[in-house]
This record gives C-alpha cells, structure tokens and sequence, in this order.
C-alpha cells in the first residue's frame, strides 16, 4: 500500500503541474491584456492561414497618443534598438546598448512589413 502511495504521488508531481499551466495559465497568457472583442476581432494577415489552429492576442493599454508611441515601436529589432529584452536574446549575449531611445529619424517613419530579425553576431566566441 504504501508503495503505490509513493507512485501515485510521484505521478501526480510528474502530470499535475504541465496539466494546470494548460488549463489555467497558457489560456490567460494567450489573451494578455486583451479585451474579448481583441481577441476575436479580424487582423491584417489572418486570411494567410485559413484554418488556425490557435491564436494569441496580447495587448496593453498605453497611456499615451499613438504618434509619441510610434517612434519607440519602430526602433525595436536587431540592427536597431534592440528588443528590449535579456541580452542572450537580443544581442547574443553581448551587452546591451545603454539608453535604447537614440536611433536615427529613418527609423520614425511608418515602413510596412520590414519584418523583425536577431542581431547578427558581432563578436567571435
């Protein structure tokens, strides 16, 4: 008896803590910040896959105009700001440039589709 109380609590260890992130905190995270009509509203690109099977719709809400939101946005990514994010993510684990909010006025401007990239590697390990 007592031995098959130690599998059936190490079985609950093994499957009770993947099977709670799916039911309760996955869903939460998919939907961030997001309001319902968000998350089930229509966006551009979403007629690329006719049959998702998931979706994510994060979202905050910002306490500014979009045109001094805009010029933070469009600096993100590598080979620009940075992602704002740890350093063995956006930079390959090279420091981060201090003071991100610096980049040049090409940047500003509203260019459809460029896309987001890792920084190329720039030191030799």
């Amino acid at each position: 008896m007592r031995r098959s109380f130690k599998v059936l609590l190490r079985t609950a260890a093994f499957v009770l803590p993947p099977t709670l992130y799916a039911l309760s905190i996955r869903p939460r995270m998919l939907t961030w910040g997001a309001s319902p009509a968000e998350t089930d509203g229509v966006y551009p690109g979403d007629e690329l896959i006719r049959d998702p099977t998931s979706s994510a719709t994060m979202a905050t809400t910002l306490p500014a105009p979009p045109e001094e939101v805009w010029p933070w946005l469009v600096q993100m990514g590598g080979g620009r700001g940075g992602w704002y994010s740890w350093d063995w993510l956006d930079n390959d684990g090279t420091r981060a440039r201090t003071g991100s909010f610096h980049g040049g006025r090409a940047w500003h401007e509203a260019i459809i589709c460029i896309g987001f990239r890792r920084a190329r590697r720039t030191t030799s390990r």
